[in-house]
């Protein structure tokens, strides 16, 4: 028997959320059902519910059955004691396999201490691990994490319909995300080349707004129509932190070991990847052949004019394909078939 840990989402259009909701989504399609601890509840009458909830699960869950929950800055600091309370009693009780699906590692992403400490605590209980990648892998086992780990590879990603793009290599690019975190986006102007650059998401600074008709902000969209309203562009951006020159600062660097959930963004969308080349999912890139990779945005112009319409068509086609596994949660179903193996 398989559970998952029920989250509860907020901002309608804040990107973050995406890649959690969908897991929620395809979690339910292989047949976890939820496991809700009512952590929504006024702060009062929590912990009443979330006794109650995990009650219920003892009553009815079987001996070794798998719970699966999503690893994240987790549910805000007054709830961990509930899920604590919770997964000692599950596998105390009924021997539950506790498998995290990692989406981040907060405390090496901000390099803080104490929040990896608290992380750290939280994965003791895990049985095995969902990750992202050999990089993320590598890191927790640095981190003394010696359990066993699968990797997800892609972010599956949910869509309410499935539409074929007229993508052509005219060299437009697009950018999405939350804006605030990657500062790069102002200086983008600064580029030589006729390229132009799309930008997508929250958080744009208007008083930054560059003076320069090829950069554009689009705004932001729902999060279930994002990857149908990206219409224009032929490659999508995958960078962060501080600098066009390379991935810099917190957001930057932490790309060396995350798989960003806007990669599939643009796979879906049908846009061939440009992927700083120290990135984690640089390797995933070149391997499925789905775009090309850089070390700076200054190689962007000559990189691009390389790329023939044959080669271009090559990446569409692969990218088509791809695209049908995430949208049917293929990654996802096939971690988790590794892990009950």
């Amino acid at each position: 028997m398989k559970y998952y840990l029920k989250e509860y989402y907020y901002p309608e259009n804040e990107g973050g959320f995406k890649a959690r909701i969908d897991t929620e989504i395809f979690l339910q399609r292989n047949n976890c059902k939820a496991v809700d601890l009512r952590l929504n509840k006024p702060q009062l009458i929590r912990a009443y519910f979330a006794i109650r909830s995990i009650t219920a699960f003892l009553k009815r869950a079987p001996h070794n059955c798998y719970i699966f929950y999503q690893f994240y800055p987790f549910f805000g600091r007054f709830n961990i004691l509930f899920i604590k309370l919770f997964f000692v009693a599950a596998k105390a009780f009924r021997s539950a396999r506790i498998i995290p699906i990692m989406h981040d590692i907060n405390g090496l992403r901000v390099k803080n201490d104490r929040t990896l400490r608290k992380e750290l605590k939280l994965l003791e209980f895990s049985e095995s691990i969902i990750c992202l990648n050999d990089s993320m892998e590598k890191s927790l086992q640095e981190l003394n994490v010696n359990t066993k780990m699968v990797h997800l590879k892609f972010w599956d990603y949910h869509i309410p319909r499935n539409e074929e793009f007229n993508r052509k290599n005219d060299g437009a690019i697009v950018f999405a995300g939350n804006l605030f975190k990657s500062k790069f986006i102002y200086q983008l102007s600064e580029l030589n080349g006729k390229h132009s650059f799309h930008l997508y998401g929250i958080n744009f600074d208007e008083e930054k707004k560059l003076d320069d008709d090829r950069v554009i902000y689009r705004g932001h969209h729902s999060l279930d129509e994002i990857a149908h309203s990206i219409t224009e562009g032929s490659y999508g951006l995958v960078w962060d932190g501080n600098s066009i020159e390379s991935c810099t600062g917190y957001y930057g660097e932490y790309l060396q070991m995350n798989t960003p959930h806007k990669a599939s963004l643009y796979v879906v969308a049908e846009l061939p990847l440009i992927v700083w080349e120290k990135a984690a999912i640089a390797k995933l890139v070149r391997e499925n052949e789905i775009g090309i990779t850089i070390n700076s945005l200054a190689e962007l112009s000559h990189k691009i004019d390389e790329i023939d319409d044959k080669k271009y068509s090559l990446f569409l086609n692969n990218l088509r394909q791809l695209k049908q596994k995430l949208i049917q949660g293929h990654f996802l179903k096939s971690a988790m078939d590794e892990i009950m193996a």
